[in-house]
């Protein structure tokens, strides 16, 4: 089709690409056009288009996202070539036009009809969680009435989890499952206010939970009524048997109900809304722990196709599952033969760990087998593998948004984990699975301990340590927290920046622990933008407790996902301060001015003080006499004197110039 306003139009944007930040949001990100046309001011509107809906309309093929899709900042007008789309919903395909427009279109399309250029993307959403209920609570005589409506079921919905607490008590809460979407109370006392909590489950996981107060009124305690009718009676010594049966049933019930709750690890510890982790270490017969919190699968059930890694005292594999609707594809873990009894018992524990998580960012058992040999553990298989292998594949074909993404997705798992009080310890690319469209999982729980609620801090006296994933306290001292864990995300930030260089690079581990604990900190990546290296930086703080928590800092990348423009400012000194033998260093005419580019200016007043007041006596520095003067932190030392190195050279080379220079005058 020619246009009549052709050589005015703006061309087509180019390389759309979308980015799944999670489920239900994603990024969409693409270039400007090649023609802008006779206006140099080009903008962008975005539109959306889903399937029809079958049951009112049955003539369409697709028709306009619903008005629920929302878009930031907007889907009209846009003067970036980013937007982000949220409240998508699940298994859905989705059209996406992104049309590049200017005055001129404005006119085409208001006489002539005419649209102008896009770019279409075709994308399908994945499963996600539900979302959160809606609670109505109501008396009736003795009888209290919990029900709840679910807008977002996002799937089939496998049952619902209702538990009350007390709020004078919280050790008076029960929790019950349910198909059903009411559940009603008779024996809660009058005059007390209880907490309702509800949140429903399907094959993506949990979602989040819907909470609602409610007082009991007087008369509202069936319990208490029976007491007054039977005194009432005339305390008839059949009548005192029924009492004490009824309370003997009651505590009964009660103690298994509780009991009952922390065995299957659901959402209720001390703090509310919290899941109740269970240690294996504080089981003598994991067998029997294993019993509550797996499935045991039959082993001519399974079938392994290939080889996909191999780990201490495991090898993993591709395989198939049969079940009801034929064969899903499982990673399986089997323990090598002749494993001793330490092996065996932290292969059982690291499926009893992994059976009590549910969320979409960590990696989900399917089952174990342990009645046969060899045991096995059967997982969700992820294709893309392990994260750090992703990167490295992908290396300089994803965005700075489609990282930040990644690592929100790891950093979501790990809130999900610290919320259940434990810590995971050993945090790196290469313990993260890629999911389909690049969705992060925190696997391999090995070395994963639970805090006591007494204390943050897991101490050990022994084994094995990742150096370079590993926190200062923790290598010094064996103390391990949320904190340290704090750490070493920071570490997989870099990691997930760089595409999986080697942290330090080729350093020894005794020169990354002693550089560490001296201050040294890792530059940027090539490319990395300067408020990610800000999180990591963070997340390096010497002292545990300035570090940022885990909520913290998914909301500041949720922050900067949703303002992406902050990604373009990137620091002018970089990696290549490690990594590169030389800096093209611009010419200084001050020792304030060389300060400020390097980012030192801190360090103004301890130049001025030691007398360094021009570029020659800087050129004559050594790393010893940075010490002395005052600049402590090795990392800043290392970055000042590789830029005194640059300096030297630029220097030894403009005097080759001029000595050059004399000598061809003085020939010619």
């Amino acid at each position: 089709m020619i246009f009549p306003f052709a050589l005015e139009l703006p061309s087509a944007p180019r390389n759309v690409t979308a980015t799944f930040l999670n489920q239900s949001v994603i990024g969409l990100t693409w270039k400007s056009p090649e023609v802008i046309g006779d206006q140099s001011h080009v903008f962008y509107d975005v539109s959306c288009l889903r399937p029809c809906n079958n049951d009112t309309q049955t003539t369409c093929a697709e028709e306009p996202c619903q008005n629920d899709v929302q878009y930031i900042p907007f889907n009209k007008g846009l003067n970036t070539t980013t937007v982000l789309v949220t409240n998508l919903s699940p298994f859905v395909n989705y059209t996406f036009k992104i049309y590049a427009r200017n005055r001129v279109s404005e006119v085409a399309k208001r006489r002539h009809g005419i649209e102008g250029y896009f770019t279409v993307i075709i994308l399908t959403t994945i499963g996600t969680v539900p979302g959160r209920p809606e609670l109505f609570v109501k008396q009736n005589e003795v009888t209290v009435s919990v029900s709840w409506t679910l807008q977002h079921k996002n799937g089939i919905i496998k049952n619902y989890e209702v538990t009350y607490v007390r709020e004078d008590n919280y050790m008076d809460r029960r929790s019950i499952s349910t198909n059903k979407t009411k559940h009603e109370y008779k024996d809660l006392q009058a005059g007390k206010t209880y907490e309702f909590q509800v949140f429903a489950e399907n094959n993506y996981g949990r979602g989040p939970i819907g909470v609602k107060k409610f007082t009991v009124k007087n008369g509202g305690d069936g319990f208490d009524k029976l007491v007054v009718l039977i005194t009432a009676g005339g305390g008839s010594l059949l009548f005192v048997c029924v009492v004490v049966f009824i309370i003997i049933i009651f505590l009964s019930r009660r103690r298994k109900s509780l009991q009952r709750d922390y065995i299957r690890g659901t959402e209720h510890g001390s703090d509310l809304g919290q899941q109740r982790y269970i240690d294996p270490t504080n089981y003598s017969d994991l067998m029997e722990l294993l019993t509550t919190l797996t499935t045991e699968i039959e082993k001519p059930n399974i079938k392994l196709q290939r080889f996909v890694g191999q780990g201490e005292f495991a090898d993993v594999y591709k395989g198939t599952l049969k079940t009801r609707n034929g064969r899903d594809v499982v990673a399986v873990k089997v323990l090598r033969p002749g494993s001793n009894e330490k092996n065996q018992k932290d292969f059982l524990s690291e499926a009893s760990i992994m059976g009590q998580f549910n969320h979409p960012n960590v990696i989900k058992l399917v089952g174990v087998v342990t009645k046969s040999r060899p045991m096995m553990i059967l997982t969700e298989f992820l294709e893309s593998g392990s994260l750090d292998k992703f990167l490295k594949e992908h290396k300089g074909l994803l965005t700075s948004l489609q990282l930040v993404g990644m690592a929100r997705g790891v950093a979501c798992g790990i809130v999900y984990l610290s919320e259940m009080n434990l810590i995971h310890r050993d945090l790196a690319a290469r313990n993260i699975l890629v999911g389909e469209n690049m969705l992060c999982k925190v696997s391999d729980f090995g070395l994963s301990r639970e805090l006591a609620e007494d204390s943050p801090v897991y101490e050990t006296q022994g084994g094995k340590i990742a150096v370079r994933w590993t926190s200062p306290e923790a290598l010094q001292y064996r103390m391990f927290s949320s904190a340290s864990d704090v750490w070493s995300y920071g570490i997989l930030l870099w990691e997930i920046m760089s595409f999986a260089d080697r942290p330090y690079w080729g350093w020894s581990n005794s020169e990354v622990m002693d550089r560490v604990q001296f201050g040294y900190r890792l530059p940027a990546p090539k490319d990395c933008p300067e408020i990610i290296h800000g999180i990591m930086m963070d997340c390096w703080q010497s002292d545990p407790s300035k570090r940022p928590k885990f909520e913290e800092i998914v909301n500041r990348l949720d922050k900067i996902i949703r303002s992406p423009e902050v990604l373009e400012i990137v620091p002018l000194l970089q990696s290549t301060l490690e990594t590169s033998e030389e800096i093209d260093a611009p010419q200084f005419e001050s020792v304030d001015e060389w300060l400020n580019f390097i980012n030192m200016e801190c360090y103004l007043e301890t130049f001025q003080a030691a007398n360094v007041d021009s570029l020659d006596k800087v050129r004559g520095l050594r790393d010893e006499d940075l010490r002395d003067m005052g600049v402590k932190q090795i990392g800043h030392r290392n970055k000042i004197n590789k830029s005194i190195k640059a300096i030297k050279e630029q220097h030894a080379y403009s005097v080759l110039e001029v000595n050059e220079l004399e000598v061809n005058e003085t020939f010619f």
